[in-house]
């Protein structure tokens, strides 16, 4: 398929979409953590999204535990910098919020917010988990 005269895949498009849908749903209220770091919340898994026209699509997932809020986030691969990103919940209607999404500074040699993507989600549910999703999008 053509797409400004460039050759793209059902894929492509499908990641570009995707992250689109995602920096629209984000929230913008700021808030503070809440609760325990428990073990089982830190489990996280990185997924390199794919590459086009040079910029780097990623992906992190965290679980959030019953009744709590946490902060999933994403870095961009070295020598990139963030120039998009969003949050995702799986939690439905009144059972979490995405309450702040935004860009972060990861340690570097400057103070600027363009190492990756991060946000806050809540989850309200007593009794199961959600999962949380940040994505960026590197040049």
């Amino acid at each position: 398929m053509k797409v400004l005269n460039r050759t793209v895949t059902l894929r492509q498009l499908v990641l570009v979409a995707v992250v689109a849908l995602t920096v629209g749903v984000g929230g913008s209220a700021v808030a503070a953590t809440v609760g325990k770091e428990a073990a089982l919340a830190l489990q996280a898994k990185q997924a390199n999204l794919g590459t086009v026209d040079g910029f780097t699509y990623k992906s992190n997932t965290r679980n959030i535990l019953p009744e709590s809020q946490r902060f999933v986030q994403v870095q961009c691969p070295d020598a990139k910098h963030a120039t998009g990103g969003g949050v995702f919940s799986s939690g439905g209607y009144n059972e979490s919020t995405i309450n702040s999404t935004y860009p972060i500074d990861d340690g570097d040699s400057d103070l600027t917010p363009d190492d990756g993507w991060g946000g806050y989600v809540d989850n309200y549910i007593a009794d199961a988990a959600v999962t949380a999703r940040a994505y960026v999008i590197c040049k």
